[in-house]
């Protein structure tokens, strides 16, 4: 124990820095954001022992938590759904893509439930009631990987 609080005692300006480094390295490696805050931290508190060098390491412990907790907060009030912004949000929901199409059953749809063949995939599709072999249907919403049908919709233009 004694030497833990020797360990702490000689904390100086370029310990944080390296300290600092290291959580960078490790978020790039991968921490999805979650080490930013931390090591900025880190950074900040060098900057500050440089500043001030005489700086005990309760006060260098009580700043770096807070400013740890402070700017991690921060990333993910900021800047965690900017990575989730995008022009495709539907690049990769498929059936979200179909949303608002049109599609002649080759089966006929029992009890709300049954399938279609949409390009190469079969889809589980659901709706209120029966329908019949032939009918065009829109597809209304997603449900996962299910299919919601709207029934008797005619697309514009379309001539019987």
């Amino acid at each position: 124990m004694h030497s833990l609080i020797e360990l702490l005692a000689g904390l100086q300006d370029w310990h944080w820095f390296v300290f600092g480094t290291m959580l960078m390295v490790l978020e790039v490696a991968g921490a999805g954001g979650f080490l930013i805050g931390m090591a900025l931290a880190a950074f900040l508190l060098a900057a500050l022992l440089f500043v001030i060098p005489g700086l005990s390491w309760p006060w260098q412990l009580a700043i770096f938590a807070l400013t740890s907790v402070s700017l991690t907060m921060l990333y993910l009030k900021v800047f965690r759904n900017f990575n989730d912004a995008t022009d495709a949000p539907l690049i990769n929901d498929r059936a979200g893509q179909l949303v608002g199409q049109f599609i002649t059953l080759t089966e006929p749809v029992h009890n709300g439930e049954g399938s279609v063949q949409v390009g190469d995939t079969r889809w589980r599709v659901k709706c209120e009631g029966d329908l019949p072999v032939g009918e065009i249907v829109k597809v209304a919403d997603s449900d996962g990987m299910t299919l919601i049908l709207e029934e008797k919709v005619r697309p514009e233009g379309y001539r019987v």
